[in-house]
């Protein structure tokens, strides 16, 4: 929407950080919604549905090697953009009590 362009906007403009976190691209349907994420400087993706795999490879210019990192890949796993930079990461965190506080899993952790 125009707010949030603006939003957006504004924010950079004093020197401030946009963050936002999605769960697919399908929350994402409008064109300035997807500008967003295209001027993104840092972005964490993770394994992606076939649909939204396929528009961020369009979005991003993805090559079949970064894809695999977003392909059915484990929880922990996937790729990040740093600026015009693509860094694949595994994150393999040991379970015990402090993932027992930081999981989001429901059926998990001390809640």
């Amino acid at each position: 929407s125009a707010v949030l362009a603006v939003i957006r906007v504004r924010i950079r403009k004093n020197g401030g950080i946009c963050t936002g976190a999605l769960q697919t691209l399908e929350q994402c349907k409008s064109d300035t919604a997807r500008n967003v994420i295209n001027n993104s400087e840092f972005l964490v993706m993770l394994n992606q549905s076939p649909e939204d795999r396929r528009q961020l490879q369009h979005m991003l210019n993805l090559s079949e090697t970064q894809m695999k990192y977003i392909t059915n890949v484990p929880a922990g796993h996937g790729l990040l953009r740093i600026g015009g930079n693509f860094v694949p990461f595994e994150d393999e965190f040991p379970r015990g009590k402090l993932y027992d506080l930081m999981t989001t899993r429901p059926n998990e952790g001390a809640f």
